[in-house]
């Protein structure tokens, strides 16, 4: 009858077909990728609040401007030192997570836009916090060490294993810490004479 105006009728849809249709049920890697970003972004905030609360924030720096000032006796049993550095320590660790670096130092760091400049380094592989570090002993074999700093590459005889004598900032008490591999020996060797302008 109606040929030219008329809209067609949409099928209508009874009660026993919507019973029928089911939802997907989400997949295990739905719920993972889910956990993984809320994982991320708490990190992200406990990083964030902590350079709020602490002031510590990485600034990048490539090149130390002073020799680092070693932590003094009386710092040493000053509870508000040992908290400032233990606070240091944890940035380090956290900024050691998200870069591709053998050695971090504290003048990469400032608290409240003043750069840091402590006799503090961490090397990223072991995650240890060294302040004060010292080289007390010295293997009688050398190697060859090809070291960067500031953008300048050197090729340093160095001994093949150390003993260094230190504060485990995390603990806060003095070690003495044997290098592992002649590779973390060099980096050792090279961290101390960065911070002591040597190099």
């Amino acid at each position: 009858m109606c040929k030219r105006f008329c809209k067609a009728r949409k099928p209508m849809i009874n009660k026993a077909d919507w019973q029928k249709i089911r939802l997907k049920k989400p997949s295990k890697y739905h719920w993972l990728g889910w956990m993984l970003l809320v994982s991320l972004f708490a990190v992200w905030m406990i990083a964030d609040i902590n350079s709020y609360i602490t002031g510590i924030e990485y600034n990048g720096n490539k090149e130390n401007k002073g020799a680092a000032i070693e932590i003094s006796g009386v710092d040493f049993v000053s509870e508000e030192i040992e908290r400032k550095h233990k606070s240091l320590g944890a940035a380090m660790k956290y900024q050691c997570a998200s870069i591709s670096e053998d050695v971090i130092f504290a003048f990469q760091f400032t608290v409240t836009e003043r750069e840091l400049d402590d006799h503090i380094f961490m090397i990223c592989d072991n995650d240890y916090v060294f302040g004060n570090a010292k080289v007390i002993r010295r293997s009688e074999q050398k190697i060859k060490c090809t070291e960067e700093y500031n953008g300048e590459l050197k090729t340093v005889i160095r001994p093949k294993e150390v003993v260094v004598k230190a504060i485990n900032v995390d603990e806060w008490k003095l070690m003495e810490y044997t290098s592992k591999d002649p590779k973390e020996s060099c980096i050792l060797q090279h961290a101390i004479d960065i911070l002591e302008q040597s190099w």
